[in-house]
């Protein structure tokens, strides 16, 4: 019978677990996507007027859509894993506190809490901006806000590696904690 602080350590790893995965899956897409569209060499028929590649908007709109899908993702599960946690800590049943692996949580939603609050809607309103001045063929207009985008892509791109690896040490930390704590025997499930 499975004893209540091993399902909050379950829920907290496989919360962590899925938030490494929705953060890798992210970078993976957007590192296939850039250099496919590159390849491709698309024209859209909605930007005839913005004479620069198209391929940065084309492989830009998939990103996008992945991003935010990924954004929901590693919100809730940013939740559950400090929830969880939080819990834990404050229950030291089965050998302990897991205090590190909060810490590492607690690292990698301040990650998360920065990129979503701080640095994507200034990141969005750059990219919006960048596809409306290149729909209506200003590309003074649009090659500016487009270097304002990419002026904050790489603290974004740090942001996000930061709630990666923070995860990832919660991860490690919750296998660790599974491999080395013994539970006390009298606790169990009610």
């Amino acid at each position: 019978m499975f004893r209540r602080h091993q399902l909050l350590d379950a829920l907290c790893l496989f919360a962590l677990a899925l938030w490494l995965g929705a953060v890798g899956m992210t970078g993976v897409t957007a590192a296939v996507a850039f250099p496919t569209m590159k390849a491709l060499a698309p024209t859209l028929p909605d930007f005839a007027q913005y004479h620069e590649p198209h391929w940065q908007i084309a492989a830009g709109a998939v990103a996008r859509k992945v991003f935010d899908i990924s954004a929901y993702v590693q919100s809730a599960c940013a939740l559950i894993a400090l929830a969880a946690g939080g819990v834990r800590v404050m229950w030291p049943a089965g050998g302990g506190r897991p205090v590190a692996r909060v810490v590492w949580t607690l690292l990698a939603a301040a990650c998360l809490a920065w990129w979503l609050a701080v640095l994507t809607p200034r990141m969005n309103h750059n990219l919006d901006s960048f596809w409306a001045a290149a729909r209506a063929g200003d590309t003074t207009l649009a090659l500016s806000a487009k270097a304002a985008f990419d002026a904050d892509h790489p603290v974004a791109s740090r942001a996000i590696s930061g709630a990666a690896l923070f995860s990832l040490l919660g991860v490690i930390e919750c296998l660790r904690w599974a491999w080395t704590v013994r539970p006390r025997p009298t606790e169990t499930l009610s």
